[in-house]
């Protein structure tokens, strides 16, 4: 199990803000950080990893649109 900072999210191209990355976990659109302390927040990186993956499942799964 490891466990992902800030910064190791957006490397794996997870593209916003860190507020606009915690209203997506609050809203239940992004997996919930881990506290870690009162001022240090991380993800576990499988659940960033199957929410990347379903993203990209979603894209596949998508009608495709007329030429």
């Amino acid at each position: 199990m490891r466990l992902l900072t800030f910064p190791q999210v957006q490397a794996k191209g997870v593209p916003w803000c860190r507020d606009h990355l915690r209203r997506k976990a609050k809203a239940g659109e992004f997996p919930a950080p881990i506290p870690l302390s009162d001022s240090r927040i991380a993800w576990l990186e499988s659940e960033v990893d199957a929410w990347i993956e379903a993203r990209a499942a979603e894209r596949d799964q998508a009608p495709k649109a007329a030429a």
